[in-house]
């Protein structure tokens, strides 16, 4: 019985583990892509809890605020290269 008890203790506790490497959130200030050995395979995600593979799929976020202030630069200095 001790034994049932302690194998019934690992297999929750890996499911648990695993369930928290499979979530992920993303928050309305970032921007998510999800890789799969190393390439996208999502990219339009909307804020909330999402899941992934856990081992074969990686998740990188950006703060929206760089890419968008990144964006203003190119085209400032697109238009005053060209004059």
């Amino acid at each position: 019985m001790n034994n049932t008890r302690f194998g019934a203790l690992v297999i929750v506790g890996l499911v648990l583990v695993i369930a928290g490497l499979s979530a992920f959130t993303v928050n309305e200030r970032e921007l998510a892509l999800k890789l799969r050995f190393g390439e996208i395979r999502e990219a339009n995600y909307e804020p909330g809890l999402k899941f992934k593979i856990p081992l074969i799929e990686t998740v990188v976020k950006f703060p929206r605020r760089i890419s968008r202030s990144t964006m203003r630069r190119r085209k400032c200095s697109r238009s005053i290269a060209r004059t």
